[in-house]
């Protein structure tokens, strides 16, 4: 098909040095259609398991590695197709890129390919991609957008793409340009259960809880056992005041991940509200065990201990806290404070405290 049909009898021609396309234009025409659906069959499937059953990190490290590709829908601008023999060196150039980037998504080698690979051909989406996550890996997400910018350009509806780049503009801090790329990978896909799930995340951070709730039960009613998403609408609900409905949420999400992160921190602050002090303990101490990198965890457990009167155990949390967590300011004074309200260990107050 690109740039022109070709057809060959494999049987009698295997060197493919005679091209029947106008000798037999009946058979390559009925072979062309076919493709085309077989194509279309494919793409519609890759999009329907991708959005259902591959979590996107790994339909990104598999993307970049070249085991699945966009499955886009758009054509090219122009509608020409190069001939594929014409464009080995740059597939080459591309499939280099990918095993360099691969291990640590940053490369210097793989951006000079990558450079070399859109100023022989600007239209290689990937390539542009690629740059783009490369930038993004070194946390340069004005540049990485950019990059992607120019992909969307050739390929409006790469759904990883438009991902990648709502996740630089909320690097960025952008975070309405961000919702506007989640509800445009929505758009493309309505059941993508982990855009709706990832632009909670970024509700929830605005507080706008009501609408982050109704993304997460759309989430969960395309994928059930999305954990995640269940953990965090339990969070959401226990801000809204609902504790008997984030506690099942919670609990459906641990019965899917038994180690997932978080589930077991809002269940501890669900029994604080209920004024269970050693259920809660029991929580922080199971979400540390599951989640050693859970500084906030450590921070609560040490001011339940406090609230309890083991100064002891409150001083071992704090200082886990600031361990996990060595910029976490708060920990750091409360720790202080706990030393003053002893009247012990000054000196080291002191210098907690400045």
């Amino acid at each position: 098909e690109a740039p022109t049909r070709e057809l060959y009898d494999l049987e009698v021609d295997a060197g493919e040095t005679t091209n029947l396309q106008t000798s037999r234009s009946a058979l390559a025409a009925g072979l062309a259609q076919e493709l085309g659906k077989m194509t279309a069959d494919v793409d519609a499937a890759v999009r329907a398991r991708a959005s259902s059953s591959m979590d996107p990190e790994t339909r990104e490290r598999l993307a970049a590695l070249g085991y699945i590709g966009a499955a886009p829908t758009s054509p090219t601008p122009s509608g020409h197709l190069a001939d594929p023999k014409d464009k080995v060196d740059v597939f080459d150039r591309l499939t280099r890129a990918w095993e360099l980037l691969a291990p640590e998504g940053a490369s210097p080698e793989a951006v000079t390919l990558l450079r070399d690979v859109v100023r022989t051909d600007p239209a290689v989406t990937d390539a542009w991609f690629m740059l783009g996550s490369e930038a993004a890996a070194r946390q340069r997400h004005a540049d990485a957008i950019e990059h992607f910018r120019r992909a969307l350009a050739l390929k409006p509806d790469y759904d990883l793409v438009v991902r990648a780049m709502a996740k630089s503009f909320r690097a960025l801090g952008r975070s309405a340009d961000a919702l506007a790329g989640y509800e445009r990978l929505i758009a493309l896909d309505p059941n993508n259960a982990f855009a709706r799930h990832e632009m909670a995340d970024i509700l929830i951070d605005a507080k706008r809880y009501d609408e982050a709730r109704r993304e997460l039960e759309a989430a969960l009613e395309s994928a059930p056992t999305l954990a995640v998403a269940r953990t965090s609408l339990g969070a959401v609900l226990l801000q809204l005041g609902d504790a008997t409905g984030a506690e099942r949420e919670l609990r459906r999400a641990l019965e899917t991940r038994p180690d997932l992160p978080l589930a077991h921190f809002n269940l501890a602050l669900i029994a604080e509200s209920k004024g269970d002090s050693d259920a809660a303990m029991a929580e922080y101490s199971a979400e540390l065990e599951r989640n050693p990198e859970g500084y906030r965890a450590a921070f609560n457990l040490g001011q339940l201990h406090g609230r309890l009167g083991n100064l002891e155990g409150q001083r071992a949390a704090y200082r886990r806290a600031i361990a996990i967590n060595p910029r976490f300011a708060e920990g750091y004074f409360f720790l202080a404070k706990a030393y003053l309200d002893e009247g012990r260990d000054l000196a080291e107050a002191a210098t907690l405290a400045t």
